[in-house]
């Protein structure tokens, strides 16, 4: 993984701030990651403007759909807008509240990168997550050679080694999606 910041910019009020409403416009890339779920737990980890948990739980109606972030008023409206999906505000994706074992989809769409610790949160992920539940990740590829979108809030740049050397055993692809190139990974734990 290359450092792309030293310092983490990225803040539940930013988030906040920037909020606009669900958005639509890389659904491409939010479909691959939710094209694998057929029932039961699905959480979305970082959520923020996704609409696939809303689009899954309209799908998906005996399942149990979450949807974890950080910017809690961005939480709290969508919690009252769209009550079949269980937003739920986290302070850290890091410390997932679910016990071990039992959730069976986990997405993580273009969040790694903002993390301070991209290998601490593979490993909660992986704690949560069931015996050949599914890990869904997205991350922009190979952003410090190029592919930059993230300004200052992107943390790390991630290749195909660093991408293999997180999730062992993951299927790999890349997807473009205009400008923009991203990682997309799944991990079946085992």
């Amino acid at each position: 993984m290359i450092r792309l910041r030293k310092e983490n910019k990225n803040s539940p009020e930013y988030f906040n701030t920037h909020f606009r409403g669900l958005s639509y416009v890389d659904m491409k890339r939010q479909e691959k990651l939710a094209s694998r779920f057929r029932g039961g737990i699905y959480v979305d980890i970082g959520c923020w403007d996704s609409p696939m948990p809303v689009l899954i739980a309209d799908k998906f109606q005996k399942s149990k759909i979450y949807a974890l972030d950080y910017a809690f008023d961005v939480i709290d409206e969508l919690s009252r807008e769209f009550p079949k999906v269980r937003y739920t505000y986290i302070s850290d994706c890091c410390n997932l509240p679910f016990v071990d074992n039992s959730v069976d989809y986990i997405v993580a769409g273009e969040l790694i990168e903002h993390l301070d610790n991209p290998k601490l949160f593979i490993r909660e992920a992986l704690r949560v997550l069931k015996v050949n539940g599914t890990l869904a990740i997205s991350t922009p590829k190979d952003e410090a050679h190029g592919n930059k979108l993230g300004g200052d809030l992107h943390i790390w740049s991630f290749d195909e080694d660093d991408m293999k050397e997180l999730l062992t055993d993951c299927e790999l692809s890349s997807l473009k999606e205009g400008n923009y190139t991203s990682w997309i990974a799944f991990k079946i734990k085992k």
